[in-house]
C-alpha cells in the first residue's frame, strides 16, 4: 500500500481553508495596484507637520528644563579698605584679599663654617 501519493484528511483540511475567495482576492489586488498618490502626499503633509510638531515639543522642554534647574547667580559682594589691602567679601562667607605683595624677608640666611 503506497499512502504517501493521497492527502491525508488535515492536510486536505487546512489547504482548503488557505484557499482564498477569488472575489475577495481580486478585490484585494484592485485595492493595492490602486492610484493613490493624492493620499500619500497628504499622508506626507501630515506626517512632516507631525514631525515638526514633535521636534517643537521637544526643543520646548529642553530648553524649559534648561532654566528650570539653574539658580540666579548671587552678585552681593562687599568691598572694604583696609590700607593697602583690598578684602572683597562674598555672600555665601568666600572672601578674596587683593593688595600688594608681600615684602620679601632679609633676615633668617645664615652660613656654616665647618673646620677641617
Amino acid at each position: 500500500m503506497d499512502n504517501e501519493n493521497r492527502l491525508s484528511e488535515v492536510d486536505s483540511r487546512v489547504r482548503a481553508a488557505l484557499i482564498a475567495d477569488p472575489a475577495a482576492t481580486r478585490r484585494v489586488l484592485a485595492a493595492a495596484l490602486a492610484d493613490r498618490s493624492k493620499g500619500f502626499a497628504r499622508r506626507r503633509y501630515a506626517i512632516a507637520s507631525a514631525a515638526a510638531i514633535v521636534l517643537g515639543l521637544g526643543a520646548g522642554v529642553w530648553r524649559w528644563q534648561g532654566t528650570a534647574v539653574s539658580r540666579p547667580a548671587t552678585t552681593s559682594l562687599t568691598v572694604t579698605n583696609h590700607g593697602p589691602l583690598i578684602v572683597v567679601e562674598g555672600a555665601e562667607g568666600r572672601r578674596w584679599i587683593v593688595g600688594p605683595a608681600p615684602a620679601r624677608r632679609t633676615g633668617g640666611n645664615y652660613v656654616i663654617l665647618v673646620p677641617e
